[in-house]
């Protein structure tokens, strides 16, 4: 049975909200969902922890608290970042569901540098379901800003080539057959009046072309 999970960029007291991603979530799923979070306590940095999704169109809410950066992040902080998408894959493969969004974690009022941050995302993502790509349908990168659609849709190529450019879809695109799942999608964020906004979509993984740096 294949399960939505949200990935959430999240904060270390896991009942203090912010006007980030993670309080546009909270408001969305209901009081509820903030209840269940009191009885979380803390969430170190690069760990997550996972809810239920109340009244999302998602069945659990992961959480994770992403790295503060300032500057040129340190390889630390790149390995916390890191973290971060490991700790919610492997929830998601414990709670056995098939399809995760996240968000652009640490990349809002934390401060990590947008090009960097996607760097390491693409690059877990891809060292990842090199190794488990029989365990997920969809995994999806949820942008809000321009600038961070345009960073994904130049670096994308790189990490999963699938012809010359990234295939775009409608919204909504009909439902693939089951033996065909998308693997990895950028979408990004919702219009003003709530259209959701068209998919760039990749289906399978040959080896990256071009050259990439190293973390």
């Amino acid at each position: 049975m294949q399960s939505v999970g949200l990935g959430l960029l999240c904060k270390k007291r896991l009942t203090t909200l912010s006007s980030a991603v993670d309080g546009c979530i909270h408001r969305a799923a209901g009081p509820l969902l903030t209840d269940e979070c009191r009885t979380l306590q803390s969430c170190e940095t690069g760990k997550a922890k996972i809810t239920c999704g109340y009244r999302l169109p998602a069945k659990y809410v992961i959480h994770t608290v992403g790295p503060i950066a300032h500057g040129e992040p340190s390889a630390n902080q790149a390995a916390e970042l890191r973290s971060c998408y490991l700790s919610s894959l492997d929830l998601m493969l414990e709670h056995r569901l098939r399809s995760a969004a996240f968000p652009c974690i640490s990349t809002g009022v934390f401060g990590y540098p947008n090009e960097a941050a996607a760097e390491v995302v693409l690059t877990t993502l891809r060292e990842w379901l090199e190794q488990h790509k029989d365990k997920v349908d969809r995994l999806i990168i949820c942008v809000f800003l321009e600038k961070d659609e345009n960073i994904y849709r130049q670096r994308l190529p790189y990490f999963f080539p699938v012809g010359k450019y990234p295939v775009v879809r409608p919204w909504p695109a009909p439902a693939p057959p089951p033996s065909t799942l998308d693997r990895f999608s950028l979408s990004s964020a919702f219009q003003p009046d709530g259209t959701p906004p068209p998919t760039l979509t990749r289906t399978d993984w040959p080896e990256p072309a071009g050259p990439r740096s190293q973390l």
